[in-house]
């Protein structure tokens, strides 16, 4: 998945001066699901450790 993410970043940067609230919209999904993911592998981690 950051793989994707790396590639979509020079396509968002040559599309920048797109409207503030489309760009804040764009980042908002992003650190969403980074965030669920990070989260999400958190949780995996500790599960098999526990184990």
């Amino acid at each position: 998945m950051i793989a994707t993410l790396e590639g979509l970043t020079p396509i968002v940067e040559r599309v920048t001066p797109w409207p503030k609230l489309l760009r804040r919209w764009y980042y908002g999904i992003l650190g969403y699901y980074v965030t669920i993911g990070y989260r999400e592998g958190l949780a995996l981690s500790n599960s098999s450790e526990s184990r």
